[in-house]
């Protein structure tokens, strides 16, 4: 998840960021099943554990995983950690992915308004913009950083992942924009 990357990059608290990202996609995970049928976002119904359940299995593998990790003799955990520094290769390898799907969507649908593309596009600079923003201003001056990477670069691939799941993939393009 980029934001514990980037923050990790910056030199700053990783683990606030990564408390806060957890935090956050546990309770997206408990809450959507209840918020989308209600704004009749989807007509489907949606179980806790269909979300809760891709939300475990991507945070706490890796998290148990770095735990075991100290397990390990200490020539071991030099070369699974020396593995950090192509972390960012790999976030970059990621967006690239989700890039191109959003624009092999968009060439395939030749009847999406590009003016509603567009508008998507703007709304969604908008409110990472705002995000980042109101992140640093919660973090105050210690966390400032961290905060503002916890709430702006949030998991956008799960919301992807959500819009594709449930709803449909021009509801996916906002959180890809976002990327």
């Amino acid at each position: 998840i980029s934001s514990t990357v980037i923050t990790g990059f910056l030199g700053r608290n990783v683990s606030f960021v990564s408390t806060a990202v957890l935090l956050t996609n546990l309770t997206i995970a408990v809450v959507v099943p209840w918020i989308m049928p209600a704004l009749q976002i989807t007509t489907s119904s949606i179980s806790t554990l269909q979300i809760l359940t891709p939300v475990l299995t991507t945070l706490l593998i890796p998290l148990v995983g770095s735990r075991f990790l100290f397990v390990l003799p200490v020539s071991t955990q030099k070369w699974v950690l020396g593995g950090a520094k192509y972390s960012f290769i790999l976030w970059l390898a990621t967006l690239v992915i989700v890039v191109a799907k959003a624009f092999q969507f968009i060439e395939s649908q030749p009847d999406i308004d590009p003016i509603r593309l567009v508008q998507i596009a703007v709304l969604s600079l908008i409110l990472c913009v705002m995000n980042f923003w109101v992140g640093y201003q919660l973090g105050g001056k210690e966390f400032a950083q961290e905060a503002s990477q916890a709430l702006g670069q949030k998991n956008n691939s799960f919301v992807v992942w959500l819009a594709l799941t449930f709803i449909n993939p021009l509801a996916a393009m906002g959180p890809t924009f976002y990327i």
